[in-house]
């Protein structure tokens, strides 16, 4: 009883951190009950093995009821503990007759049980499928695919709500560390894609969430997901698209909905968004009053942040100062007046064209005049995590060397691989995570 009371703790408590679960209360069921008969069955060996003379000596009636313990054990973790055995045994005391006889049924009913969620958990996502089938929760987060901005999603959800079932599709071919991490912030790895999901039994609050990377994708799933469940009674539905292209927006709004919901996001703007209320642009030093950033690399999110910084960057008593470095800096600088023609009036923007992987760029990172010496916020947004990385290293040490070590402006360097977050995301004042 306590081997079985102790591994069925460490099974609770380790429930969200190992896969292994289901072998963890086995091996629970296997050693108590082993503890459980070997006592009752020495007991009757004694008197049947012991009886008989064996020129072995006298060892070999004691191996051989360690080995019928073990293999009645067995039994008892299979579900095939035969009653009658226990009711042939003679045990004198009435409660301990009792309790055996009670223990030996609980094993009867949940041996098979273990053994066959063990089984299921080895094979695909069966387990956790009947699980989504069958779980008694009513909220439910179905995203697209485990990308890192759903990654993001889900756990701020689980943060607000720890009820809710988080639910990531199309994870087939995910290695097994990935799945371990999706799994311990409680969400269920499924196969198929969420348009060929069955809606789980029961009442249930649905909310489809199409963050692939690809807008297209978002749109089609968002349409198969309109025509399927528009007409469902049973769930209430919402359908939450990453989309930022106002034809696709008008496409799908133009579908009969039914009672389905549908809102649209950009993705892009909501982390950077977030970026800002986390780590805001107003941490300056006592004797400074310019709000100093620097957009190194002006893809999707450079652009996108450097716009969030001119809109949200003006505050009474501060000056704002942006400095844009690109190699394609021209063509970003007619992106911004074609896109925000008013930009020139609310704060200093200027536009740097350099190569990021030269020596010149970090000459014009810290020159006076046109560059940005006396930066308080910088962001690294280029196209890869690795290239992110080492620029944001080569400015920390910059900054950190130019202010003679007194002040080191707040660096956001944008990483996209889950591994890389984790290593780079508690490096103080070089790396922040999405």
């Amino acid at each position: 009883l306590v081997a079985m009371a102790l591994f069925v703790f460490f099974a609770v408590r380790t429930r969200r951190t190992s896969s292994n679960r289901f072998s963890l209360l086995l091996a629970g069921i296997f050693v108590s009950s082993f503890l459980m008969f070997l006592p009752v069955y020495w007991e009757a060996s004694q008197q049947v093995l012991e009886s008989i003379p064996h020129p072995q000596g006298a060892w070999y009636p004691r191996l051989r009821t360690l080995v019928y313990s073990l293999v009645y054990s067995l039994k008892a973790v299979a579900g095939g503990q035969e009653m009658a055995r226990l009711e042939k045994l003679d045990i004198t005391v009435p409660f301990l007759r009792f309790a055996y006889t009670v223990l030996n049924l609980s094993f009867y009913v949940t041996a098979p049980v273990m053994t066959s969620g063990l089984v299921l958990s080895m094979v695909g996502d069966v387990w956790d499928r009947l699980r989504y089938r069958l779980h008694f929760r009513r909220n439910f987060h179905i995203f697209s695919g485990p990308n890192p901005l759903s990654v993001n999603m889900a756990k701020q959800i689980r943060k607000k709500n720890p009820k809710a079932v988080v639910v990531f599709c199309q994870c087939k071919g995910l290695d097994k560390k990935r799945l371990e991490q999706l799994r311990l912030m409680g969400g269920l790895c499924l196969h198929a894609p969420c348009e060929l999901l069955k809606l789980p039994f029961g009442r249930k609050n649905l909310e489809f969430y199409l963050v692939d990377a690809d807008e297209d994708d978002n749109l089609r799933g968002a349409e198969r997901l309109i025509m399927k469940h528009r007409r469902e009674e049973n769930c209430r539905i919402t359908l939450n698209a990453q989309v930022t292209s106002g034809t696709g927006i008008q496409v799908v709004e133009s579908m009969e909905k039914g009672s389905l919901g549908v809102r649209f996001f950009d993705g892009t703007a909501l982390l950077c968004s977030n970026l800002l209320l986390r780590h805001p642009l107003y941490d300056l030093p006592a004797d400074r009053d310019i709000i100093s950033v620097a957009v190194i690399g002006c893809g999707r999110t450079g652009v996108r942040m450097a716009k969030t910084i001119a809109w949200c960057g003006q505050m009474d008593g501060k000056k704002l100062k942006i400095r844009v470095y690109d190699k394609n800096a021209a063509a970003v600088e007619q992106q911004f007046l074609a896109q925000c023609p008013e930009w020139g009036e609310s704060c200093d923007m200027g536009f740097c064209q350099v190569n990021v992987a030269t020596a010149d760029f970090e000459k014009q990172l810290v020159d006076p005049e046109t560059g940005s010496a006396d930066a308080t916020y910088c962001v690294v947004a280029l196209g890869d995590d690795e290239e992110n990385m080492e620029v944001a290293e080569r400015i920390f040490r910059l900054y950190r060397s130019s202010n003679g070590y007194t002040f080191t402006p707040t660096i956001l360097a944008r990483v996209r691989g889950a591994t890389k977050t984790e290593i780079y995301s508690g490096h103080e004042n070089a790396y922040l995570r999405d």
